[in-house]
């Protein structure tokens, strides 16, 4: 130091690092029955782009919804946000409901003048089984099944079926019953014997059961 001197010391001010991106991904709702559909919901903060990867896909704005669309299976939704401060994901899912059963419907139909009572129609599900049933009311008869039901009453649900119950009147039967009454003898004595035949004829047109013919013998036969 020969004489006096200064020194300079020069200061930058650093800037602060530009804020870290945020993104929050939603699903409403995040359980849906089969074929049914969430909607997707997002937003971010100190992003300037996002993306859409895994079940979904595209450039997206840094916030906004869609619709998943019908689902016959879960899905997993991921989105990429940048920013100026680095880059950020999330992601969400949405689970889907197993494939509902196929049904068919089973219709039951009576057909015939009698009349009766049916049972076993409804909704089944597809590979079912089913024995229908029939039940005559009084003065009729079920006399079989048609349509798509075997002679059982059996039907299996592979479609929609019908089946056709038959109930017929019951028809007393008819008959037209004569009887005549003949003898060997015209005059007897004391002591003869006679001999009386009696015919029992139906006319019909229908047979007659538990028919009785009682002969009641005149005063001085025995």
């Amino acid at each position: 130091m020969d004489s006096n001197k200064t020194c300079i010391a020069t200061f930058n001010l650093i800037p602060p690092p530009p804020p870290a991106p945020t993104v929050v991904l939603t699903a409403n709702p995040t359980s849906v029955s089969y074929n049914g559909s969430s909607t997707l919901t997002w937003s971010s903060t100190n992003a300037t782009s996002c993306t859409a990867s895994g079940d979904w896909s595209g450039t997206k704005a840094i916030s906004g919804s869609e619709s998943t669309g019908n689902l016959t299976s879960g899905k997993t939704y991921t989105i990429t946000c940048i920013g100026l401060g680095g880059t950020v994901t999330a992601f969400t899912s949405v689970t889907v409901g197993s494939i509902p059963p196929i049904t068919y419907t089973l219709t039951i139909n009576t057909t015939g003048n009698g009349s009766g009572t049916v049972t076993g129609a409804g909704t089944y599900n597809s590979g079912t089984t089913i024995t229908a049933g029939a039940t005559a009311n009084s003065g009729s008869t079920f006399t079989g099944w048609s349509g798509d039901c075997n002679s059982g009453g059996q039907v299996t649900m592979n479609n929609n079926k019908t089946c056709v119950a038959t109930f017929i009147l019951i028809v007393a039967p008819i008959s037209n019953l004569s009887i005549s009454k003949t003898s060997d003898k015209t005059t007897a004595s004391v002591g003869d014997t006679v001999t009386y035949t009696i015919t029992l004829t139906n006319n019909g047109p229908d047979n007659a059961t538990g028919v009785i013919v009682t002969d009641i013998l005149n005063a001085g036969l025995n």
